[in-house]
Parts: structure tokens; C-alpha cells; sequence
């Protein structure tokens, strides 16, 4: 702003030519897309789990005794306040062939032979298919069963393995957090390939 006197001279412009045009991740982007969380063992860890689907909008299972998982849900439910937490959930499943039945399973786990690396691979290959991203509690990690009836088992992170893995929901964000970057990417490709 210049001060020519002791009036103030302002000027305006339209927003759309000031502003950067900062691509958004789409809303749709985890449209497709699964979290399956097998045998929490804590409350705080479901709670994790929780804001985490909902902030990404991602539709969020459980795997594992169907009482004690409902029990844990109630408890990380009660602790938050508002609502709009029981949206994301969209059940309790007895075995991981019913969690993850019409989707592509992809596990993370510790015993993971493929890296995040072909990850977007992975997507590209099954894309316009639901695919399931499979996570083990903390305590537990994946099951045997599980990790048997994984089409892709991704370790996370670089090699040699760390003495202190991820949490279930640091896993989590990381690999959405990983997906959203591949879409921002392909949404900042589109946004430069169109004339202006």
C-alpha cells in the first residue's frame, strides 16, 4: 500500500488471478480404498484408526473377535466427543477372507518382500478396483492367515528393518499419505498439460 497523502489508496484484484493455483488432493481420492485393521488390542489404537479414516474419508474394517473389537470401538467412540465416528466403520469381520472379500488385499507388515516403491505400481494395476490396505495391531502385527491371503505384502520404510516399528495408525497415514501424493501428482500432471 503507498501513502501518496494522508488518504489511503487501496487497490483490488480478482482472487483467481492473485492467488497460486494450488492443486487439492481430489475427494475421491480414496474412494477405492480400504483400511482393514486386524485384532486391535487397545483402545487408543482404534481411536487412531478412527481419526484416521476419517480425516482421509476412507472406509475403515476391523478383523478379530467380534466382542472384544465392538467393546474397544465403544470405548474409542466414548472418548471423543461429537459424532459422526460410527460413518467410517463399516464392520466387524470374523476372518480376513470376509474383511477383504471383492477387493485386492494388500498387506503391510514387517515380513513384507515388496516395498512402497511399487506401490503406485500396484494401484495402477488394479485401478477401478477396491483394494484392501491390511495393517496387525502394534502388540500382534499380522497374522500368519493374514499375511498368507495377501495378494502384495509391502514392508514399509528403509532396510535393515528399525528395532522400533511404526504404530498401526503411523503405518496407516504413511501409506495414504504415500497415495495421495501419487494422485496430487498425476492431478499437478493434468493441471499442466491443459492449455491455458
Amino acid at each position: 500500500m503507498v501513502v501518496l497523502s494522508d488518504m489511503i489508496h487501496a487497490g483490488f484484484v480478482r482472487r483467481d488471478i492473485y492467488e497460486k493455483k494450488r492443486p487439492r488432493v481430489p475427494g475421491d481420492t480414496f474412494k477405492d480404498f480400504v483400511l482393514v485393521f486386524e485384532n486391535p488390542s487397545a483402545k487408543w489404537e482404534v481411536m487412531d484408526m478412527l481419526r484416521i479414516a476419517s480425516a482421509f474419508r476412507v472406509e475403515l474394517r476391523f478383523v478379530g473377535d467380534q466382542t472384544r473389537i465392538e467393546e474397544l470401538i465403544k470405548r474409542a467412540i466414548g472418548a471423543y466427543s461429537g459424532s459422526g465416528w460410527k460413518e467410517v466403520i463399516k464392520g466387524v469381520y470374523g476372518s480376513i477372507e470376509q474383511a477383504v472379500e471383492g477387493t485386492v488385499p494388500i498387506g503391510f507388515t514387517l515380513e513384507g518382500t515388496d516395498t512402497e516403491e511399487i506401490l503406485s505400481e500396484i494401484i495402477e494395476e488394479h485401478k477401478g478396483k477396491r483394494k484392501s490396505l491390511i495393517f496387525g495391531s502394534k502388540e500382534r502385527g499380522a497374522s500368519r492367515k493374514t499375511r498368507q491371503a495377501l495378494r502384495h505384502n509391502i514392508h514399509l520404510g528403509p532396510l535393515p528393518i528399525s528395532n522400533i516399528p511404526l504404530t498401526t495408525s503411523q503405518a496407516a497415514a504413511y501409506v495414504l499419505g504415500h497415495i495421495a501424493s501419487l494422485r496430487l501428482a498425476s492431478v499437478t500432471d493434468t493441471l499442466r498439460l491443459r492449455p491455458q
